[in-house]
């Protein structure tokens, strides 16, 4: 079980439950900066976006249909053709973590990048509640039961998922979001947000348990343990003497 939380100083990292750093998150844009590969190291980043007015920290990117289109995909397929190349002589790996508003969006985006770059250095952090939008919260288990079992039992292939955070989805701090934009949502807790626990539970029960390493959010982390365990993901604890 590995825990997503805040890094000293700022950004996001991947721990261990005791604390040791696995990986770390970057949160600069691929389209225009490059993650720097540790000799064996693992780096987690997202896919790109146009949006200037992003706060990739939090989590808020709003709609530009640039992105997914035919000049975000240019943009991301010629940064991995420079990228990778580093990350390979390094024994590094790259995870795209994908999200609803950036290029890599949804199963069929994953499949495509996996499938046009077929090299050990890159891999997904997969996501499944980021890839969601406020408008879909209400059929929120079937969508991300679809994106769970297009990961899983489709033609990605688990192998190249490097880990599975599990996440709920919450609106946006006031003030981070334009009316326009008002159908953004922001990772957190499972045990918070406006997907229904049940909902969630029930996606957990139908798809679970999973062949990736769980990461979750590092902030009521009992309550989601015991969410895992009444889906039967994780065992149950041993009764108590």
């Amino acid at each position: 079980m590995l825990r997503f939380g805040p890094r000293s100083g700022g950004g996001w990292q991947v721990t261990s439950q005791g604390g040791e750093l696995r990986w770390p998150v970057w949160t600069g844009n691929i389209f225009s900066h490059t993650p720097m590969p540790g000799t064996g190291h693992t780096v987690v980043a997202w896919s790109g976006w146009f949006d200037e007015d992003a706060q990739p920290e939090s989590g808020v990117f709003h709609h530009d249909p640039r992105t997914w289109a035919g000049e975000g995909w240019d943009h991301l397929e010629a940064r991995l053709d420079e990228v990778l190349p580093q990350f390979e002589a390094a024994d590094a790996r790259l995870l795209l973590r994908p999200h609803v508003r950036h290029v890599v969006s949804d199963a069929p985006s994953i499949r495509k990048v996996l499938e046009r770059f077929d090299s050990p250095a890159l891999g997904i952090f997969f996501e499944p509640a980021a890839m969601l939008t406020a408008a879909m919260v209400d059929d929120a288990s079937d969508h991300l039961t679809r994106l769970i079992e297009a990961v899983l039992q489709g033609p990605i292939g688990p192998d190249r998922v490097q880990a599975f955070f599990l996440t709920g989805a919450e609106r946006p701090a006031r003030g981070e979001v334009y009316p326009e934009h008002d159908d953004l949502l922001v990772p957190a807790p499972m045990t918070r947000g406006a997907i229904g626990y049940h909902d969630l539970l029930g996606v957990l029960r139908a798809t679970g348990p999973y062949p990736w390493p769980i990461v979750l959010y590092d902030e009521d982390v009992d309550a989601q343990l015991d969410m895992l365990r009444q889906a039967g993901v994780l065992p149950s604890e041993p009764a108590q003497a």
